[in-house]
């Protein structure tokens, strides 16, 4: 990924409001970690994709227990409809599996960049 236009190439980690996967150039199998290889076939070519931004949940918890000992955190993990599974924050309650979610990007709070945090698809 190295070379590209800091709008495609900054994802969520690094201050850009998305998740920026990565495209196998051999397979096409779509993963959101760096990785040297493609974790199906080995292949080094990898070409970036900015997520759509949309998934179905597949999991949430809630931690009661926080650091700040404010309100649970929502915690979520998400199949992006491109494939690759992410985790962020809720704050929906009713959030099920199976539910269909799309993301926005949220400044963490602690002043320390953008959190991806999901809601369901109206």
């Amino acid at each position: 990924m190295n070379g590209l236009p800091v709008d495609v190439a900054t994802d969520w980690t690094r201050g850009g409001p998305r998740f920026v996967l990565a495209v196998c150039d051999e397979c096409s199998n779509t993963s959101y970690l760096p990785a040297e290889h493609c974790s199906r076939c080995g292949a080094r070519g990898r070409t970036p994709r900015v997520a759509v931004g949309t998934g179905t949940c597949v999991a949430v918890t809630w931690v009661h227990v926080t650091v700040d000992g404010g309100d649970p955190a929502g915690l979520v993990l998400v199949e992006l409809d491109e494939g690759p599974v992410v985790m962020g924050r809720t704050a929906e309650r009713e959030l099920r599996p199976g539910d269909g979610v799309g993301v926005a990007f949220e400044p963490s709070g602690a002043g320390r960049g953008l959190v991806p945090v999901f809601s369901r698809k109206a």
